[in-house]
């Protein structure tokens, strides 16, 4: 995989508050899942958001005080 920068902003708001950042791989055999989230022609495969809704609600349960 290529690296990525798409965290880098986050790390300004993690100075202020606890954080989480993850990335959820959305690509399917459907040709314009390929394109990049920031494009008019993005279409992310639906099924990434479950298994992010998984993992970020795990973080936060694994963190709450």
């Amino acid at each position: 995989p290529e690296p990525s920068s798409g965290s880098e902003d986050f790390s300004v708001y993690a100075d202020h508050t606890r954080l989480a950042y993850c990335k959820v791989g959305s690509r399917s055999a459907e040709p314009l899942s390929a394109n990049a989230l920031h494009n008019a022609k993005a279409l992310p495969d639906g099924r990434c958001i479950p298994v992010a809704m998984r993992a970020l609600a795990g973080y936060v349960l694994a963190t709450l005080p």
